[in-house]
């Protein structure tokens, strides 16, 4: 990371550049975390179904509905609807492990793919425990991309690591003016708060690392491992502070081997994520 333009280890950078730290801290944590921020309408938002893209070509569209995209003269199984639904919208996409901008085409092909749900009571425990261990990327998140515009940077990649005994570390990786580069994360537990639809995460770990302090490419896996700077401790309770666990239950509306969606209520937006 080259791009670094103030030195946040030097002790001598005054309380401005301190709360640019705490500013990108809190945006960050707050809106891609699930702690709590204001609602937003994101400008994408549809009321009215779009012509979906070819299974053959993200570019070119055809003038009928995905479920018949498979065959014009035969009624599709349950298992060839479920395919042509998440296909629609996977193939919309630009890049399939990472974030795309939001579009309103997008979020309406996402929305299609919803009722094709293939795992009943997708937020329960006994339907993702065999699911979720693993990494899992954010792929579309209208909001994030949102807010993280205005101020004229971005997060990504996003990423979910669940392990099997409930464990969650979450990396974003941050580029904004000024402040530069470097990786936000948190670490916690995840369940299920209805053992129905709608899954919880629970962080009680938060760290900040900047290109000055970490030359690596790669997040920390730890709040253990993260550097020993002067403001880990303020991170860490800058986001124990603003968590709100109400705030961190996701109703999950679709759930299959290698993606998930799941509602971000507060903003009235889903996030699609996808397993790396």
């Amino acid at each position: 990371m080259n791009n670094i333009v103030i030195n946040l280890n030097d002790k001598r950078c005054g309380s401005t550049r301190c709360c640019l730290l705490l500013t990108v801290a809190i945006l960050s944590v707050v809106n891609i975390q699930g702690w709590s921020f204001p609602p937003i309408t994101p400008p994408e938002q549809i009321t009215e179904r779009a012509t979906p893209p070819s299974l053959y070509g993200a570019r070119s569209f055809l003038s009928r509905s995905p479920s018949i995209l498979l065959s014009a003269s035969t009624t599709p199984s349950a298992t060839d609807k479920i395919i042509s639904e998440k296909e629609v919208f996977i193939s919309s996409l630009d890049r399939s492990n990472a974030f795309n901008q939001p579009t309103k085409e997008r979020t309406q092909y996402l929305n299609s793919m919803i009722p094709s749900n293939p795992t009943p009571k997708p937020g329960s425990v006994s339907s993702f425990q065999s699911i979720a261990p693993g990494k899992w990327q954010i792929v579309y998140a209208p909001h994030i991309s949102t807010l993280s515009g205005l101020v004229g940077g971005k997060f990504d990649p996003v990423t979910y690591d669940l392990k099997e005994n409930g464990v969650i570390i979450s990396h974003a990786k941050y580029s904004f003016p000024v402040i530069g580069e470097g990786y936000l994360s948190v670490s916690g537990t995840y369940g299920s708060v209805d053992d129905n639809i709608r899954c919880v995460v629970d962080f009680d770990r938060a760290w900040i690392v900047i290109g000055d302090d970490y030359v690596s490419d790669k997040p920390i896996d730890s709040f253990d491992d993260a550097p020993e700077t002067w403001y880990k401790g303020m991170i860490n309770s800058i986001g124990r502070t603003f968590f709100i666990k109400d705030f961190a239950q996701f109703p999950v509306s679709y759930l299959d081997d290698d993606t998930i969606v799941f509602d971000f209520e507060l903003s009235g937006t889903k996030i699609c994520a996808r397993k790396i």
